[in-house]
């Protein structure tokens, strides 16, 4: 079990490293070719879709919390899901030119139920998915998902060329899901069975809409900015919004959520053992610091160069996006070691009362702000009530846990000041002309970072080997 718990651990890094990776070079060259616009489309497409995704994946966690049978368990998804996937194309079907017309784009009402094809797809990949998760084979899953992310751009990228626009960009994402499906079913066949069981069905259905439910409340967190701003500001505003959020969630998506999924079985099992908990829990909000406040320092001196090598100079209206979202993936990186913790305490509540509470107030302010500060005015308000958020919840873990936050923070801090010192530096003495210049300086920038807080802390690699090897035990 620990071998495999070990495999697992460093597929979840090599998947998400990996897939991030190819996913962010494939979307710079698109971005190249294609115009902000054709992903603003496509973000609000995605918003709708991702609706019914998240119906979907709550019913995939009932699965992976049920004790029940295995067998049984998966011909309920195994017929379900794509019963359900039917129904929600169906709907976006009749309810795309509606959509469409609301946010004036016709485009949109065209690849909308296009699009949402991808529900059918990975339904039928739902089994297999599981069958590897429940047996903690996503060494496995990795495989899938790099195949999804390399043939994206191999699709995409030559229909972009051709001029197919964003529908260039929906057909390498259908051609990438049906190669992941193809991948999942080699690597984990499974063939249904007759036996099937009425309360299953319902347990299964009962959790499972609690779980999206929950899931819900997260996704409008996270989307209802882009409805607004696809609303109100048009797809082109929407376009550089996405792709500097893109940007800027690396730090959480990459980092903080990945080291999550590590996180969360140590925490719940060191629960009775107070000083354990806390020394595991401050170790990994000590790890994300480590990882995302270089990143943070880096990104924002930097974001006008970043945008204009990286992406040419139509995106560089996204540069104070960028500065502003790159705050913002900080906090809600650091929020999310929060929620990682609360609910491995079984403490759910708190988050749902506070996201509740943060989404009342973006739902009352956001249109207000949007229309007499547009969109920079709404990354603002974002990014000031994820703070809030974070605040509070590290003074109420800090009183719980009695954390020392100095110690946890201080040589992160001192290290990401300097870095910036360094960074800002060669870039005022005109050190940075052109891509090849500015990849030395960002990793130059991430080199002086480590060394920075090897010079403080000469122990912490020494530590987080013995660290990690008792976490793993």
């Amino acid at each position: 079990m620990q071998k495999r718990i070990v495999r697992s651990t460093l597929a979840i890094f090599l998947s998400s490293g990996v897939a991030r990776f190819i996913g962010f070079i494939s979307y710079i060259i698109l971005a190249r070719i294609l115009f902000p616009s054709d992903f603003g489309i496509l973000t609000l497409a995605w918003l709708f879709v991702n609706i019914f995704t998240t119906l979907f994946l709550g019913f995939r966690t009932s699965i992976i919390q049920s004790n029940e049978d295995n067998s049984m368990l998966f011909t309920v998804i195994f017929v379900l899901e794509p019963i359900l996937a039917g129904i929600s194309i169906t709907f976006i079907y009749f309810l795309a030119s509606p959509i469409g017309t609301f946010f004036n784009s016709a485009l949109l009402t065209e690849i909308l139920p296009i699009l949402s094809l991808v529900l059918l797809i990975t339904s039928f990949g739902a089994v297999p998915s599981l069958k590897l998760e429940k047996e903690l084979l996503f060494e496995k899953r990795v495989i899938p998902a790099i195949i999804r992310e390399i043939l994206f751009p191999l699709v995409a990228i030559p229909l972009a060329l051709l001029g197919y626009g964003v529908l260039s960009l929906v057909y390498g994402v259908l051609v990438g899901c049906i190669a992941s499906l193809i991948c999942v079913w080699i690597l984990a066949p499974w063939l249904p069975k007759l036996n099937f069981s009425g309360q299953i069905v319902r347990n299964v259905i009962n959790k499972g809409v609690r779980y999206a439910l929950v899931g819900y409340l997260l996704f409008l967190l996270i989307n209802v900015d882009k409805g607004i701003i696809g609303k109100f500001a048009g797809s082109e505003i929407l376009g550089f919004y996405s792709i500097a959020f893109l940007l800027a969630s690396i730090p959480v998506d990459g980092i903080a959520e990945v080291i999550g999924k590590v996180s969360l079985p140590a925490l719940s099992q060191s629960l009775n053992q107070e000083n354990t908990l806390r020394s595991i829990y401050e170790r990994f909000l000590q790890l994300i610091l480590l990882f995302i406040l270089p990143f943070v320092v880096i990104v924002i001196p930097l974001a006008w160069e970043i945008t204009l090598y990286f992406y040419t100079e139509k995106w560089l209206p996204m540069v104070i996006l960028l500065q502003i979202l790159s705050i913002y993936g900080l906090f809600r990186a650091i929020s999310v070691s929060y929620r990682d913790l609360l609910n491995a305490m079984g403490r759910p509540e708190l988050l749902i009362k506070l996201n509740l509470i943060q989404l009342i107030i973006l739902g009352g302010l956001s249109i207000p702000v949007i229309l007499n500060f547009g969109v920079i005015g709404l990354s603002v308000l974002w990014t000031i009530t994820t703070c809030a958020v974070a605040i509070y919840l590290s003074n109420y873990i800090r009183k719980l846990l009695k954390l020392n936050l100095i110690h946890i923070y201080s040589f992160c801090i001192i290290a990401a000041v300097i870095t910036l010192i360094f960074v800002v530096f060669l870039k005022e003495i005109g050190f940075i002309k052109d891509l090849f210049s500015l990849i030395f300086v960002m990793g130059m920038g991430g080199f002086v970072n480590g060394l920075v807080i090897i010079i403080q802390r000469p122990e912490l690699p020494r530590e987080y080997k013995s660290f990690l090897s008792s976490v793993w035990e």
